[in-house]
């Protein structure tokens, strides 16, 4: 595992050791395992910086990790999905914020909505009718009437 990762040194795996002994990973399936969800998590976050346009040098935080993990193997939102959600973080924030999008993308899961289409129209629903115009304040006139009739007519 370290050596896959690049940090090969005895610290790092003396590190990596006492803390998975820490965490109860005390056999090679759990630690196949451990090594396993690392994996999908770093997949799933090199997917969303991809979408999402970042360009990161060094590792991601942990919360990160944990959002793009959430995003892409829990709740498998698709590319569409999660390009849509920067965009509106963007649009409402004026920036780039992993909280305000994991936001939207938890009220979209919540709601079962699964593809940009059924995000388009669940905002229609939700967006109040206009208000219609009562008929007694539409008003006619009789022009005839007034080109007849003229106050300065002698």
């Amino acid at each position: 595992y370290s050596a896959k990762i690049g940090k090969g040194n005895i610290r790092f795996i003396q590190r990596t050791g006492m803390k998975w002994a820490e965490e109860g990973i005390n056999t090679i399936e759990l630690a196949e395992a451990k090594i396993r969800r690392h994996s999908e998590s770093s997949d799933a976050f090199k997917k969303v910086s991809l979408i999402f346009g970042l360009h990161t040098n060094g590792t991601p935080t942990k919360k990160q990790l944990e959002f793009a993990d959430q995003w892409v193997n829990n709740w498998k939102f698709s590319e569409d999905m999660l390009r849509l959600a920067y965009e509106r973080c963007v649009d409402v924030k004026g920036e780039f914020n992993m909280s305000y999008i994991n936001g939207i993308l938890r009220r979209w899961f919540d709601e079962g909505l699964r593809n940009p289409t059924e995000v388009e129209a669940s905002d229609a629903a939700k967006k109040p009718a206009a208000p219609k115009k009562a008929e007694s304040q539409s008003r006619s006139y009789d022009l005839e009437f007034y080109e007849n009739y003229s106050i300065f007519d002698d």
